[in-house]
């Protein structure tokens, strides 16, 4: 069930709660299960993030999953929802994913800074009267550009990390930003599509190894800019520009800084024609913002697919912790377990790497996790590949969804009325 963008999802019905809450599971599950008044209550408050409505926020406007419920409860590791899934389709794990596999990997990467020391992107945010910037903040981009004015490497966004996938057959989604902003801030990155990178050892620009990359199977998503998360104006014309650069479509999203607001940007995908997201996640923890590690479909505006991001580098190798005991080793160690447990039950993880990172490490890490997912018997897909794949098996749930739901909906009326 898919409701109209003019929702408000505070005043959505009971009838058309259980019948969202419905089609969620049993897509999951693989065929039609009726869950119990306490399920739908419990699924429709953490998929419609009714906790993110009034709640604490950070810097950038983003919901504190820190102070979450979950997170109070230490359930982001370990979803609560999943026992409703698990009991319903009476069986220890769900498969759900193309044969052989036991559980789905999304592979995704940021594509930030096109190189390691961008001097031209310092420059070019200090060359812009539109953003707005103090002038220390100004003099330190002059003093950084002016620092590797000298460094004329090419670094490649996309051949390390596609090696390091292809070697178990796997893909990735990488997330572009544009090189154009609607509404410049401090917070984006300036690079431009013909700024020159290496593509497996080729001198190309960033353009042409983008679409060479989408010619050898991954994919090219949008990151949208950090004022676009509340603006679909800002999001289409980023859209497009990088459509026209590829000469395709664009169906997959994230947004950048992880921004989100329930009210605003899944409204804003739908009324581009994005169809698939995975920005629901957290940059300082670990697990599962909304308590299910499974795609689910928005409840409300459009048909945005939502394949919650389940593990940011940042979370692994930044993640602030009052705990010394809390240490990068003991970080990757509970990324690595929860790839575990989401393979027992059949779930699906998502990882979210950048391609430049600032630390040391990040590959090598992410290899490790790649060697995982292939162990445990992974599909290391992309985004659009979920994204193809779940509205597949929900489109086969519905064939015996719509007239069972019907009946029960026929029933409930009664019901009441009695």
């Amino acid at each position: 069930m898919t409701l109209s963008p003019q929702y408000d999802l505070r005043t959505v019905s009971p009838r058309d709660r259980r019948a969202y809450v419905t089609e969620q599971l049993s897509t999951i599950i693989g065929r039609l299960v009726m869950p119990a008044d306490t399920q739908v209550e419990r699924w429709w408050w953490l998929l419609a993030r009714e906790e993110e409505r009034e709640s604490e926020r950070d810097a950038h406007g983003n919901f504190v999953t820190e102070a979450s419920q979950l997170a109070a409860l230490h359930l982001l590791e370990d979803p609560p929802l999943h026992a409703d899934v698990l009991a319903l389709a009476r069986q220890p794990r769900v498969t759900c994913w193309p044969s052989p596999f036991r559980f789905a990997a999304c592979l995704t990467h940021d594509v930030d800074a096109v190189t390691a020391h961008p001097w031209r992107e310092r420059l070019r945010r200090l060359s812009n009267p539109r953003i707005s910037a103090g002038w220390m903040q100004r003099a330190r981009w002059a003093l950084s550009a002016g620092v590797h004015a000298g460094d004329r490497r090419e670094d490649g966004p996309f051949d390390d990390w596609m090696a390091a996938e292809a070697r178990y057959g796997f893909r990735s989604t990488f997330f572009v930003m544009p090189e154009s902003y609607v509404c410049p801030t401090v917070y984006d990155h300036y690079h431009w599509y013909a700024d020159p990178v290496r593509h497996f050892g080729a001198r190309m620009n960033y353009a042409d190894a983008a679409r060479q990359t989408c010619t050898a199977g991954w994919e090219i998503g949008l990151h949208g800019s950090y004022a676009s998360a509340h603006d679909a104006d800002i999001l289409r014309v980023e859209k497009t520009a990088l459509e026209t650069m590829l000469e395709a479509e664009v169906v997959s999203t994230r947004q950048h800084y992880l921004r989100f607001d329930i009210a605003l940007t899944p409204r804003a995908w739908s009324e581009i024609g994005l169809r698939a997201d995975s920005t629901m996640g957290a940059v300082n923890s670990i697990g599962y913002r909304s308590g299910l590690a499974f795609p689910y479909f928005w409840p409300g505006d459009g048909d945005i697919l939502e394949v919650p991001l389940s593990l940011h580098d940042l979370s692994i190798f930044r993640a602030p912790s009052r705990d010394q005991k809390d240490t990068l080793e003991r970080r990757l160690a509970r990324a690595r377990a929860l790839i575990a447990r989401v393979a027992a039950i059949g779930g699906i993880v998502t990882l979210s790497w950048h391609t430049q990172p600032d630390y040391r490490g990040a590959l090598d890490a992410y290899r490790v996790l790649l060697r995982d997912i292939a162990e445990l018997g992974g599909w290391g897909c992309t985004l659009g590949e979920v994204n193809a794949w779940w509205r597949a098996r929900r489109t086969s749930v519905r064939r015996q969804f719509v007239p069972a739901m019907e009946e029960t909906n026929q029933t409930t009326e009664v019901h009441h009325a009695q």
